[in-house]
């Protein structure tokens, strides 16, 4: 008897690239556009089709609303 494995695959976020649940990632399309900006000058690899985690996604609103 096979035993089902529940938790979804990780992912890495695109900016620590540290692996994370995707439950735990933000699609990179959900980020407006002016913080998306701003994450691909210090990561050109940005793209709509990645994901960035929490910790980095508040890390670039806090820098975009300074």
């Amino acid at each position: 008897m096979k035993v089902k494995n529940n938790r979804a695959p990780a992912r890495s976020c695109a900016v620590c690239s540290k692996p994370f649940p995707k439950a735990l990632l933000i699609p990179a399309a959900s980020v407006r556009q002016p913080i998306s900006d701003m994450i691909r000058q210090d990561h050109p690899a940005w793209s709509e089709n990645g994901y960035i985690c929490r910790k980095d996604l508040a890390h670039f609103r806090t820098a975009y609303v300074e």
